[in-house]
């Protein structure tokens, strides 16, 4: 009977140890995923919360497809306060006279996209 016993805590102690592991192999990839800022779900996910938190439109409700005036209603100086926040957040020079002109959120971050592999490449 120990013997059963003792099979199982080794099972059950293979088991945490394995998960725990896990967990932390993905916590570890989680913030390697977010630091890589050419990543394309990452500018998103950014350029997202930062359009939520000026606009206070729930994040959910962003997609690519999102038009700036039509579906999160930007005025003009409202998208070129994003940029200018776009900017510092993530240390880029986006052309405020470009960025008005784009009409969904999938354009801004194509083109934030384009900003962030130049500056990279200096």
């Amino acid at each position: 009977m120990s013997n059963s016993v003792s099979k199982k805590d080794r099972s059950f102690s293979l088991l945490f140890w394995g998960f725990l592991l896990l967990a932390g192999f993905l916590v570890a990839l989680k913030e390697f995923h977010h630091e890589d800022n050419s990543n394309i779900f990452v500018l998103f996910d950014r350029t997202r919360e930062a359009i939520s938190q000026q606009k206070k439109v729930p994040t959910d409700k962003i997609t690519l497809k999102s038009q700036f005036k039509r579906d999160l209603n930007f005025q003009e100086i409202e998208q070129d306060t994003l940029a200018l926040k776009l900017n510092k957040d993530m240390g880029i020079d986006l052309d405020l006279n470009v960025f008005r002109n784009l009409e969904t959120v999938g354009e801004a971050v194509d083109y934030i996209k384009t900003r962030v592999d130049i500056k990279n490449e200096k």
